[in-house]
């Protein structure tokens, strides 16, 4: 049946036993299907290479919100302007999107690059860029394919990180490597970072608690629900990152040898690194009362999470302590500062600044230096991890007010 589709025509187009047509009188190919069911659905019918070619059919969407006979009509003349002059097979372009919402849905290419780009050409800093997008960059973008991403969905992820200036830029930096990946492998046609700053870099932090500081929070964190409050004095007592301490397992702890061995997969630079555990850090993991898995964990089946939550009870408890010797509130201050507290401590302690590089798992040799000095200071360390957790209970020890005096 032919007919210029109109409302009219549509809304009185009855179903019969079997699929019918109405194809329209304005444009050539345009029509609608009439489902025995009654579902009515627009559709465009053409030829790619002449007549003797077998005729397709693209689905345009069914009558009803948004699809109207004149929107429909709208569509089918985008279709038919592809076919005729520029070539374009409508469904094999529909086909493509449906194989690039799958192929290239930016969690599952994240992870492929993760797996493929970042251990041969960002090695250093691979865990820490796999960090990054899974836990900023995937949650924000979820499965949208790459060729769907704007510019403006690129700016909006950095308007969210925008009080977050280190996690930004380093954000920034590991997705623009992704999306130039996909560029230079024809997966993209062009990056959406493109023209985008990048993020200022934070100025360098100089915060780190003193002794007094340092006693206070420990307090503090006896007073802290488990098992946060052993997290945090492990913090102190290591000067390791936080997500290293909580993500914590125990198959990457060896007691008899007082030792941790923080696996290459879970560190910063992409190096295992082994810390040395004094006897106060094993008193703690002894405590924590799991036998396997997580150490500091809340739910039994993954590590501690809601840093924000519990640093904001963390902060009522250190302020109460400070109080009772007659100190004001402390300084603004980061989790990440407890390790630069740890190690600036160490050194005010008379530790070389070699073995405080080697606990923080910092390279401090470059060059033929790195190739040709071996020494792993790992004797060194156990003393100095010792000697820096003896300092500490000495000063939770003490009373506030001869902490006060000698800080």
């Amino acid at each position: 049946m032919r007919a210029k589709l109109t409302k009219r025509v549509v809304d009185e187009a009855k179903p019969a036993v079997k699929a019918t047509f109405i194809w329209d009188t304005q444009l050539k190919g345009f029509g609608l299907k009439i489902e025995p069911t009654g579902t009515k659905t627009y559709l465009y019918q053409y030829r790619l290479g002449g007549r003797g070619v077998t005729p397709k059919r693209i689905s345009i969407g069914k009558h009803g919100s948004p699809w109207t006979p004149d929107t429909a009509r709208d569509e089918a003349e985008r279709h038919a302007f592809a076919v005729k002059q520029q070539g374009i097979d409508p469904q094999a372009v529909k086909q493509q999107g449906r194989n690039d919402a799958v192929t290239l849905a930016f969690d599952k290419y994240a992870e492929r690059f993760i797996k493929e780009y970042l251990p041969q050409n960002w090695q250093r800093w691979q865990n820490e860029g796999a960090r990054l997008l899974r836990r900023e960059v995937v949650p924000h973008f979820r499965s949208t394919p790459l060729p769907s991403i704007a510019k403006r969905d690129v700016t909006a992820l950095f308007d969210k990180l925008k009080n977050r200036p280190g996690i930004a830029k380093n954000t920034s930096t590991v997705l623009r490597k992704l999306l130039n990946w996909a560029v230079e492998r024809g997966e993209l046609d062009h990056s959406p970072m493109d023209r985008i700053a990048l993020p200022k870099a934070p100025a360098a932090r100089e915060r780190y608690l003193n002794d007094h500081e340092l006693a206070a929070l420990y307090r503090a964190t006896e007073k802290l629900d488990h098992p946060y409050s052993r997290a945090v004095r492990t913090l102190i007592f290591t000067g390791q990152r936080r997500d290293e301490v909580a993500d914590m397992v125990w198959t990457e702890v060896d007691l008899n040898e007082a030792q941790w061995t923080i696996p290459a997969t879970r560190t910063k630079n992409g190096k295992s690194h082994i810390v040395p555990l004094s006897t106060q850090v094993i008193t703690l993991l002894k405590a924590t009362g799991t036998k396997k898995g997580y150490l500091f964990t809340a739910s039994g089946n993954g590590p501690i999470q809601n840093w924000s939550y519990w640093k904001r009870k963390i902060d009522k408890l250190f302020a109460a302590e400070l109080a009772v010797t007659k100190l004001p509130p402390p300084l603004p201050w980061k989790v990440h500062d407890l390790r630069r507290s740890v190690h600036t401590g160490m050194q005010r302690l008379g530790e070389h600044r070699d073995v405080v590089e080697a606990l923080a798992n910092r390279a401090v040799r470059e060059g033929v230096a790195a190739v040709y000095q071996r020494h792993d200071y790992r004797a060194e360390m156990q003393r100095a991890a010792q000697r820096w957790a003896d300092h500490i209970t000495a000063l939770v020890s003490k009373k506030p007010d001869a902490v006060r005096e000698a800080a």
